[in-house]
């Protein structure tokens, strides 16, 4: 079979047939009519319409799956909101994973809150591990207390204190050569030795 080369807008053996009117500049494949290219649409002739949440409205020609959403949408044709605790409302276009979350909030769409621990109520995304503790705090989430150590300053894993030199007034306390002040001094001791407790100080 001899395939005519058409002109543009037409298509078949004898280019008797005009390309669908949604088709891009009215150019179609010669053979199928298939369209070249679709504006705002998709389909085999594009004749259906790219979702309006779809990022100026473009699509993929095939399939109609947005090539990217407007900001706060995600899904396939950008149908579904992303969380109102994802930051600036951005989540991932597949999943709805929020990019990076609002202050005080981790989680896979942002929905669980960080500890009151965490130094400015920020932790890691995906954990909800403080990036850092409020003084005197220590822990995962900073919900152990440190609170014998020299300014209240420990080692946000361990609790040992950073100040290995002294412990605060009233607290002795080590664990294995470190520091960590965790035990009060004895009734009446004001100040006492930080290694074992003997009273210096009444």
């Amino acid at each position: 079979m001899v395939t005519t080369r058409c002109q543009v807008g037409r298509y078949g053996q004898f280019c008797q047939h005009v390309c669908n009117g949604n088709c891009r500049n009215k150019e179609c494949n010669s053979t199928t009519g298939k369209c070249k290219e679709c504006h705002r649409r998709f389909g085999f002739n594009c004749s259906h319409q790219c979702s309006d949440k779809c990022q100026g409205r473009k699509c993929i020609q095939d399939s109609g799956r947005c090539n990217s959403c407007l900001t706060g949408y995600y899904g396939f044709n950008c149908s579904h909101h992303c969380s109102n605790k994802c930051q600036g409302r951005k989540c991932n276009q597949d999943s709805g994973r929020c990019n990076s979350c609002l202050t005080g909030y981790y989680g896979f769409n942002c929905s669980h809150h960080c500890s009151n621990k965490c130094q400015g109520r920020k932790c890691i995304q995906d954990s909800g591990r403080c990036n850092s503790c409020l003084n005197e705090y220590y822990g995962f989430n900073c919900n152990k207390q440190c609170s014998g150590c020299l300014y209240g300053l420990c080692h946000q894993d361990t609790g040992v204190c950073l100040h290995q030199t002294e412990c605060r007034k009233g607290y002795y306390g080590t664990h294995e050569s470190e520091v960590m002040c965790n035990n009060s001094c004895y009734l009446n001791c004001n100040t006492c030795d930080k290694r074992n407790g003997t009273c210096k100080e009444i």
